[in-house]
């Protein structure tokens, strides 16, 4: 897996030769969401939330990672008014924070991710942030 061009195993390097390994290092691994046809997001993100974990796991857990996945969720959720969507069929988190909340860094959009800064995005991530702080 890459992070901005960067295997993990050099995140792992990097961070044990900085002396940043007490510190908070957020990787930033941007994994795609599964679609049905149609262009509906499909309820299963399980193979999204493996990719962020592997990352995790390839750098020996030396950094967290943020969660693309409950970004994804969260935002169709919101937009669709599907609020089922945020719980798995265990009644988890849908997003990685559900697997690994340790390593998860939720986060709801910023400049890099395609937000068009509309008053409607605005009310998405209004909504989204009492769903984010409850998941902590």
């Amino acid at each position: 897996a890459l992070l901005q061009g960067y295997a993990a195993k050099y995140i792992k390097e990097y961070v044990e030769n900085s002396g940043a390994t007490d510190n908070l290092n957020v990787g930033e691994m941007w994994v795609d969401l599964d679609w049905k046809d149609g262009g509906e997001l499909d309820y299963h993100q399980d193979a999204a939330r493996q990719r962020l974990c592997n990352w995790v796991d390839e750098c020996q857990a030396r950094s967290t990672v943020f969660d693309f996945v409950t970004k994804g969720i969260l935002q169709e959720a919101v937009r669709h008014c599907q609020y089922w969507r945020l719980a798995d069929g265990k009644k988890k988190a849908p997003g990685l924070i559900g697997w690994w909340p340790s390593k998860a860094v939720t986060f709801v959009d910023n400049h890099d991710t395609g937000v068009s800064w509309t008053n409607g995005i605005v009310a998405e991530m209004l909504l989204s942030q009492p769903v984010v702080l409850a998941t902590i």
